[in-house]
């Protein structure tokens, strides 16, 4: 409050584009301002440019209406630009020393040491939070103006031009409508609006990612995460596959299966190799299909993958084999190998990792003789950025299958497709995840 001229402002939300005077990147923060004496009432934009110290400067204020003359004072500007800088300082976290199997984090406020700049793991802006927020139907458009235009987005191992494409690709899977529904599916009912910047447990919804990535983003908050690796991931997968005409049906179920979302990857993945021959082929049984055809050293697979979130993934898995099975033919053309990973939901925990692959290892004399074999992989994401990281951590095969595979082929097939790692790493569905108590009059 400015004693002087009884001054009141609100910020309503936080949005980027381009600046007329420089050209570059700038944010633009909406709101209100009141003015008891001289009385006055107007709604602002004001654009802000990042200054090299991290700080935040006033480009140009914009009015909806004719603005009195103390609007023009350098103090009164100065306040209500003191407190939109504070919506735009980002906490980062990057790794400091690598140690074995880890490293230690270090944390700040407003911007990373020049050093460490391409290190950072995540960014989030947290007062962001409090804010009404934009309409949804603005959801993609300001995340591609994000992409382009916010300085301290970025997603590690990827170009602009990587991102857009993935954009462009997913837009559609996930429209402003599918997310809003994610919202409202776990907001209080009695509220009359869902924001944005709501609370979004990861467990409150199957489909927390990509649906909280995506309002985080357009709403300001996200500025780095891993889970915005996966998008650009399965963005770019799909992308790769476009020369199948099957991809159509699989970009249809990306909104409802994670499973479908990890196949698209790993299909991609193949595809790239040269191993890839069909995506959802027939299994020679009525309408039921397998999700993918390869070859290897001139023999034929299927490969039928799984990604689990359950509490109990062996028990999930052996139902899944057994109902694949009853939809096999009696004597199968190929071999049917399942593969298989586990995605978590919350904190990444090693020790249940570890359990469902001892689960795979001990399901060999259980499988029917229409299942070759079980293969389990790790899928996460290093610090590091880019594409999904994967390795084998089991292979069972079932020496009494009508149609045997070979070992050297699935070491080979399934290989791990990355020499190194940099920590520390993330499991695909333990992404980042922000809440705030906001207060009730944010920006004032």
């Amino acid at each position: 409050m400015a004693d002087a001229v009884h001054l009141n402002y609100v910020f309503d939300s936080v949005r980027f584009g381009q600046s007329p005077k420089s050209g570059t990147g700038c944010a633009i923060v909406e709101g209100s301002v009141r003015i008891q004496k001289p009385r006055f009432r107007s709604r602002f934009a004001m654009s802000m440019h990042l200054l090299g110290n991290g700080e935040w400067g006033l480009l140009d204020m914009r009015w909806k209406s004719t603005p009195i003359s103390v609007c023009g004072n350098q103090e009164f500007l100065q306040q209500i630009v003191n407190s939109a800088a504070r919506l735009l300082y980002p906490i980062n976290t990057w790794p400091g020393k690598q140690e074995t199997g880890s490293a230690t984090l270090v944390l700040n406020q407003k911007i990373a040491p020049p050093e460490s700049a391409d290190s950072v793991i995540v960014s989030f802006r947290p007062n962001v939070l409090a804010l009404p927020g934009p309409d949804w139907s603005e959801m993609w458009q300001r995340i591609v103006d994000r992409v382009n235009h916010d300085v301290h987005f970025r997603v590690h191992g990827f170009t602009k031009e990587e991102i857009l494409i993935a954009i462009d690709q997913l837009r559609n899977v996930f429209p402003d409508s599918w997310v809003l529904r994610r919202y409202k599916d776990i907001s209080d009912n009695t509220a009359k609006t869902v924001r944005m910047g709501d609370a979004f447990h990861p467990e409150a919804d199957p489909f927390w990612f990509p649906a909280y990535h995506l309002a985080r983003v357009a709403n300001g908050a996200i500025c780095i995460d891993p889970g915005w690796s996966y998008f650009v991931e399965l963005g770019l997968s799909v992308k790769e596959l476009e020369s199948f005409a099957q991809i159509d049906l699989l970009r249809g179920q990306l909104s409802r299966s994670a499973g479908t979302q990890y196949q698209v990857c790993l299909a991609a993945e193949l595809y790239k190799r040269g191993l890839l021959v069909g995506l959802e082929q027939g299994t020679g049984s009525g309408s039921a299909r397998n999700d993918l055809l390869v070859s290897i050293h001139n023999r034929d697979y299927d490969i039928e993958t799984k990604a689990f979130t359950s509490g109990s993934p062996i028990e999930r898995l052996e139902h899944e084999i057994l109902d694949k099975a009853d939809k096999m033919p009696n004597n199968p053309n190929r071999p049917l190998v399942f593969h298989v990973v586990l995605l978590e939901n919350g904190i990444f925990d090693k020790k249940r990792e570890d359990s469902f692959f001892k689960g795979i290892a001990d399901i060999g004399d259980r499988l029917p003789d229409r299942i070759s074999g079980v293969v389990g992989s790790r899928i996460f994401f290093d610090s590091g950025g880019g594409r999904m990281k994967r390795a084998v951590e089991v292979c069972t095969l079932n020496p009494i299958a009508k149609r045997i595979s070979q070992l050297k082929d699935l070491e080979v097939l399934f290989e791990s497709n990355h020499a190194s790692v940099k920590y520390p790493t993330f499991g695909v569905g333990t992404f980042f995840y922000f809440e705030t108590g906001p207060p009730d009059k944010p920006g004032t």
